[in-house]
């Protein structure tokens, strides 16, 4: 008995080593870290009649389903990095057949510090990430098994990812382009129509699930547009300071601040971040109600654009170069709970809020900030570049087809995720790119050892020769 036991556990250690690291996390930033939005959403989740879809709500839907199981952030805390270990474990024992190499893996990218850590913050951008991960997961289980019950979960972990942050639904354009070559036969007539139409209309089912979920009897506060129009309305201002004259449509500003001056809107400018949308002493309150921004707002933003192209580029050249890294980045993420004054509306439901762990978080958060200044971990364009190169060897150079078309969509799914952001990125945030530098990750052991391997195939050739 003993002896199948001792077995069992060396067979299974790669679940155990993912649950332990999984632990180690939640230790780490127990009950959660959590920014003012973490904040906000989880006053939704306590106070349900108070959904807004400021933020898509999706989260909060599930936080409250968790709520009742452990009261307090440490539910959303535990089912982040469950599911985010789930994916790596999974990915480990789809891909690796020998248990040391999986446990190798398994470490090695389960505790890549600019995710890991980011793991511990309470934020839509990780269930995102965790939400996408497993659906690529999961599908790459179906197409080896043919269950339909890893269908379903791939296409429900998927819609949970796009539900968090609708700007992932992209994303679904290879998803759903690999899901539909797997389904039809190569000898299907009209191939490349019904690929092209279902690829539309399976995006398009998305987005209108996310949009759908994020207006269903919800006393919202904006449409669920506004987050465009908010970047719009920065980009606008941006671009008068390039321009030396204030262009953003008058109607955006309250009375007092109509043809608001050039040197007080560059005294108030981020370049980094669109925290101008909340200057309420310059902006109309009409900006938060149902009805604005606009139809007409939009129109007003297209024509800036087209009178002023090179302000325009240069305001979204300035942020896309800063996302890539091009500037040192800021520390990516929270280490702690944000600290809520009295008096703010935020106050009742911050105050009880308090980490568990002040010295493990504070160990972590130095070795967070000497890789942010000692090493190139968080400069975004090196898992871009990574992303690209690895993406061209797995098309040309390899030979194990099956294997390296689910590294392939991967791949593409982490790029894809990231092409919107020159046009519709709010801040340099290093936590938008998480998605992109997880799914670089992912396959880059497979990448390396592949490589290796041809170069030593190309060596021995040489010397027989």
């Amino acid at each position: 008995m003993g002896n199948f036991l001792l077995v069992k556990i060396k067979n299974n250690s790669d679940i155990a080593l993912s649950i332990g690291l999984a632990v180690l996390g939640v230790y780490i930033f127990y009950p959660g870290a959590m920014s003012g939005d973490s904040i906000e959403q989880w006053r939704q989740t306590i106070t349900p009649d108070n959904i807004l879809n400021w933020s898509p709500p999706a989260m909060v839907y599930v936080w409250i389903i968790l709520n009742k199981i452990t009261y307090g952030p440490q539910g959303m805390l535990i089912f982040q990095y469950l599911l985010y270990f789930l994916a790596v474990c999974g990915f480990g024992k789809l891909f690796l057949r020998k248990l040391s190499h999986r446990l190798l893996y398994i470490a090695g990218i389960g505790l890549f510090p600019p995710i890991f850590f980011l793991t511990g913050v309470i934020w839509k951008d990780v269930s995102l990430m965790v939400g996408i991960a497993n659906a690529l997961l999961f599908l790459f289980i179906y197409e080896r098994t043919r269950r339909n019950i890893f269908l379903l979960l791939s296409l429900i972990f998927f819609l949970y990812g796009i539900l968090v942050r609708h700007n992932g639904v992209v994303c679904a354009i290879p998803y759903s382009f690999y899901l539909i070559a797997m389904m039809l036969n190569k000898r299907t007539k009209f191939r490349g129509l019904l690929f092209a139409v279902s690829v539309i209309a399976i995006t398009s089912s998305f987005y209108g699930a996310a949009r759908f979920v994020s207006n269903y009897k919800i006393k919202e506060i904006s449409k669920t547009h506004h987050f465009e129009n908010a970047i719009f309305f920065w980009d606008l201002w941006g671009m008068s300071i390039e321009i030396g004259k204030n262009i953003v449509p008058p109607y955006v500003f309250n009375k007092k601040s109509k043809g608001l001056d050039v040197g007080v809107m560059k005294a108030h400018y981020n370049p980094e971040s669109n925290t101008v949308i909340y200057l309420m002493q310059f902006i109309t309150p009409k900006r938060f109600k149902k009805d604005f921004p606009n139809a007409t707002f939009k129109s007003d933003f297209i024509k800036a654009i087209l009178k002023y192209p090179r302000a325009y580029l240069t305001v979204r050249g300035r942020i896309t170069w800063y996302m890539l890294g091009g500037k040192t980045p800021i520390l990516p993420y929270l280490f702690t709970i944000h600290h809520v004054p009295k008096g703010h509306y935020l106050f009742p439901f911050a105050k009880d809020l308090k980490n568990s762990h002040i010295g493990t978080l504070k160990f972590s958060s130095r070795i967070a900030t000497f890789l942010l200044h000692q090493t190139f971990l968080y400069r975004v364009w090196i898992y871009i570049a990574l992303a690209l190169v690895q993406t061209l060897f797995f098309i040309f150079l390899s030979d194990e087809y099956q294997r390296n078309r689910q590294f392939l969509l991967i791949l593409v799914v982490g790029l894809f995720y990231w092409l919107p952001y020159p046009i519709i990125s709010p801040a340099t945030d290093f936590r938008l790119s998480n998605l992109t530098i997880f799914c670089t990750i992912l396959t880059m052991p497979f990448f390396i050892r592949q490589l290796l391997f041809r170069l030593f195939l190309l060596q021995r050739n040489r010397k027989q020769a």
